[in-house]
């Protein structure tokens, strides 16, 4: 498109519908200077000062403008690690701002940064494989590496699994961690709860190897005051501080990338397994709005995902079918299916649909159909027509389901759908709850559907999660209502890009499902959060804001998310900060010269920082 691109942004906005355009778009720059886009294409990253993707060899020059090695790098060079750390040091001499970025598979503004933007999908190697116990293996897989990538080399070089995997096509391991991704299961936690070490560089340039302590191995956590002596005793030459420490693990397996940057994990695995899919088609009965009643699931509903599967997922069409008001007069019915499975010693099916998909899943394993641009057409087709749009969401729903059983390889079935672009947002509730808020979230989508003529095109799906211990984690176990919460019920609602009214439908089912239910979002899916609202919603922010202020000290993992989250906010660093900014904003950014604050600025901050001293515990 030439030296300068000057129809990026007019173009861009055909993503809104057109979403098979999107990809070639993704290619276009300023005068050869990467843009950075969203895999839904409303977010867009224009870093001032570099684009920076790191190197798998070891280099001696980084194109950084500004930045300069020492004459011991210029003679060994520096490898990925030393790559990342020389430019977050680089960062803090001179106020600036980093942000780490994946795919950018998230619904959210986290990576939106005005400096330095850091792409570690270049690092997507798998480091090392050891097994410390017979059934137990240990892998350690660079940050950058997508989801799909890691589950398929498991499998086929190493004979691995992950236990907590789910539905993770086009993700990187790093952006699935920080999120809180997760899979689906009454057994089941999120990803990070399978991670064992991470390997990140916080500010600085300084790095650190965060672990749980092991109590079968009579290991005790590091009280935080030793961790936070070490920390800023360090400096970007020091050996990695190994950290063991259950109470910063908790903070940063769950740190939304404002932590610093994560370099690689170490992921606990299981020998491979096969899996044996069922679907249930349900039909639940929905009571008209002028008789009695009220919606409930139906006996043996909690049997299904109570047993023990590898995952639980139920796909419900969130409008009511009116045929079957004859056999029930004055009620309708919700058509839904719920995809369950469990381990098989059976081998994996051998006859395909289509050349192109594995097993026999029918349409629904169709990778031609499933697209980008099959989506483009379904939604232009019924864009002119809204009261078709129930008919075509309850044949799709009929689509998904088969008579025989599905039998294949671990990540083969948790690999549900190839990697289409929906707007979603999600909600995690109690599981007691689950039913309630189901049933609102359905009336919710029948009073728009009457009303305001605007019908969901996709199904909603209901998930089952067992809950955690992470600060900032949706399914934390702690909630300001209850001490501790045992399991979680998650809503997804779902919209193709560019459905008309949807930003408004999600508005009100997110505010209806806080207000009753105090809902968490998604932190990787689209979400309103303020922070007001995290303050509410995470009753040990305050624990995990002690690690925020120790790793990212002087805000260089900050952005707009982190101010809009409050997490600037809520300390009495933000003045100081700002002055050191207005002064470092006066700097030429061709020359970068240092202006870090002064002393008596780092004072100030030392002075009020007075974190919550964290109690040790044990896993």
């Amino acid at each position: 498109m030439g030296n300068t691109c000057t129809v990026v942004d007019c173009c861009f906005g055909l993503r809104q519908r057109q979403q098979c355009c999107f990809p070639c778009l993704r290619l276009c720059s300023y005068d050869h200077r990467p843009v950075f886009y969203s895999q839904d294409g409303k977010e867009v990253v224009q870093p001032l000062v570099a684009f920076f993707r790191p190197n798998q060899q070891r280099v001696r020059k980084l194109p950084v403008p500004g930045l300069t090695l020492d004459p011991d790098d210029l003679n060994l060079g520096l490898g990925p690690v030393e790559q990342i750390a020389a430019v977050c040091k680089h960062a803090q001499d001179n106020d600036l701002r980093v942000r780490a970025v994946g795919r950018g598979h998230a619904r959210v503004t986290l990576t939106s940064v005005e400096d330095i933007l850091i792409d570690m999908t270049t690092l997507d190697r798998v480091l090392v494989r050891h097994s410390p116990e017979t059934d137990v293996h240990h892998v350690v897989v660079e940050a950058g590496m997508l989801a799909d990538d890691f589950a398929r080399e498991l499998q086929h070089v190493y004979g691995l699994a992950v236990p907590a995997y789910g539905n993770f096509s086009g993700h990187t391991l790093g952006g699935l961690i920080s999120t809180g991704g997760h899979g689906s299961g009454y057994a089941k936690k999120i990803l990070a709860d399978s991670v064992v070490e991470l390997h990140m560089i916080i500010e600085g340039g300084i790095q650190v190897k965060i672990r749980r302590c092991n109590v079968s191995n009579q290991e005790i956590d590091v009280p935080f005051d030793d961790i936070r002596d070490r920390v800023r005793n360090a400096n970007v030459r020091s050996e990695p501080i190994v950290i063991l420490s259950t109470e910063v693990f908790r903070a940063v397996a769950v740190g939304l990338g404002s932590l610093g940057v994560i370099y690689s994990i170490t992921i606990r695995c299981e020998p491979s397994f096969n899996i044996e899919e069922f679907r249930t088609p349900i039909e639940i009965s929905w009571p008209g709005e002028r008789l009695s009643g009220c919606f409930a699931f139906p006996s043996g509903f909690v049997d299904m995902y109570t047993v023990d599967h590898e995952f639980s997922t139920f796909v419900l069409h969130p409008i009511p079918d009116p045929t079957r008001g004859q056999v029930e007069p004055g009620y309708a019915v919700i058509h839904g299916i719920y995809f369950g499975g469990k381990r098989t010693g059976d081998p994996p099916a051998s006859h395909n649909c289509c050349p192109c998909c594995p097993g026999s899943r029918g349409l629904l394993g169709c990778r031609i159909l499933q697209n980008d641009c099959m989506a483009t057409t379904l939604l232009c087709g019924t864009s002119c027509c809204a009261r078709q749009v129930p008919m075509v969401t309850k044949n799709t729903i009929r689509m998904l389901s088969h008579r025989s059983s599905y039998v294949h390889q671990w990540h083969k079935v948790l690999q549900l759908t190839p990697d289409v672009n929906v707007v979603s947002m999600e909600w995690f509730v109690a599981l007691d709850e689950l039913e309630a808020a189901v049933a609102d979230v359905i009336s919710m989508a029948v009073t728009y559907g009457t009303k305001c003529q605007h019908f969901s095109l996709l199904p909603i799906a209901c998930r089952v999660l067992e809950a955690d211990d992470f600060y900032l984690s949706p399914t934390c176990q702690s909630r300001v209502a209850e001490e501790s919460i045992t399991h979680y019920g998650c809503i997804e609602v779902p919209f193709l890009p560019g459905e008309y009214g949807a930003a408004q439908f999600h508005k009100v089912i997110d505010e209806l499902l806080y207000e009753k239910y105090q809902a968490r979002p998604h932190w990787g899916a689209s979400h309103l959060l303020t922070q007001p609202r995290v303050r509410k919603s995470y009753p040990e922010l305050d624990k995990w804001l002690q690690v925020y202020r120790l790793f990212n000290k002087n805000g260089t993992f900050g952005n707009t998310f982190t101010e809009r989250c409050g997490f600037d906010d809520l300390d009495a660093r933000k003045k100081s900060q700002s002055i050191s900014r207005t002064r470092s904003f006066r700097r030429n950014r061709r020359g970068f010269v240092d202006q870090r604050p002064d002393s008596s600025i780092f004072a100030t901050i030392d002075e009020v920082d007075d974190p919550i001293i964290m109690s040790e515990s044990s896993v």
